[in-house]
């Protein structure tokens, strides 16, 4: 059954759509650039990989490979694809999972069928070369204060005081020929920009108070680091995860659920670099830690 899912891999890297016959169409999209916050990666342009019932017309595709590398029929070739169709069928029914090969899960609830990517295995030939790589934020946190408490200084009040001088110098030596009406014109003038400039100076000031009142709830929230091995849509599919890696009775192990999304963590901290070297540590005891990534969080679980 896995060698069927390993060929239907080795066929997407030159293929979009690989049909499975009388189950289900296995299709790639091109997946954009992306920018991970939290934990400060950045993963270049690939490709995903969708599941379609719709598409279960044999196209002949998957027969054909299976010819070729087993030095099958044709006919014999379909007959051992509806042989292992049958037996994914029989294995969803009565397990509820089952796992594709190295880059994907299958789960069954309530008479659906989904399917989930679980590991990127397909390049894109736009993006080749470039590998995931990580860009730790720079911690800024005295420059950030000082460009919060500076304005409080309320810098633009000298300005203001200087304006208002300049404006009563016009008005006390400004000549008196064309009458009261030019005077009192500029005198609602000079009003004017002085109720400009300090509407200007009451809402620097709030948006000064905004931004100190966001720093302050960020110095708040502390931050969380955890060694996810693999991540799942349901919990009973992480722990069929844990049963197939034989690590249900590994007492690092813990299931840790956000957003409805169960994640299968092996080490915690409160550091990254603490992190790192626990994850060094545990490179001699789990065969596929080079698939592990570090997820943070704004509030560790307890």
């Amino acid at each position: 059954m896995q060698e069927l899912f390993d060929l239907i891999g080795d066929l997407l890297d030159a293929h979009t759509c690989v049909i499975v016959p009388n189950f289900g169409g296995f299709v790639t999209n091109d997946k954009s650039a992306e920018i991970h916050s939290e934990n400060d990666s950045f993963c270049p342009p690939t490709k995903e990989v969708i599941f379609n019932q719709l598409l279960t017309h044999n196209d002949g595709l998957l027969a054909q490979e299976l010819m070729r590398r087993n030095q099958l029929s044709f006919e014999d070739a379909n007959r051992q694809i509806a042989t292992i169709v049958s037996q994914i069928q029989q294995t969803l029914a009565s397990v509820g999972t089952l796992k594709v090969s190295d880059w994907g899960l299958f789960t069954m609830e309530s008479q659906r069928l989904s399917f989930v990517q679980t590991r990127s295995f397909l390049v894109d030939k736009d993006a080749f070369g470039l590998n995931e790589f990580y860009f730790p934020e720079l911690m800024m946190e005295d420059k950030s204060e000082e460009i919060v408490e500076q304005p409080k200084r309320n810098s633009m009040k000298p300005f203001l005081i200087g304006t208002a001088a300049t404006i009563a110098c016009l008005m006390f030596f400004h000549p008196l020929h064309d009458g009261m009406d030019e005077n009192s014109k500029m005198i609602n003038q000079s009003s004017m920009m002085l109720t400009g400039l300090k509407s200007e100076v009451e809402l620097q000031t709030k948006t000064i108070n905004v931004l100190q009142s966001e720093l302050d709830s960020y110095k708040k929230s502390p931050v969380g680091f955890y060694l996810i091995l693999a991540d799942f849509p349901s919990k009973n599919a992480a722990y069929d995860y844990l049963d197939e890696e034989g690590l249900e009775d590994d007492q690092r192990i813990q299931i840790i659920t956000i957003d409805n999304r169960f994640y299968v963590s092996v080490a915690s901290s409160l550091e990254k670099n603490d992190l790192m070297q626990k994850k060094n540590s545990l490179s001699n005891d789990l065969y596929d830690l080079d698939q592990s990534y570090v997820l943070s969080v704004a509030k560790m679980n307890d």
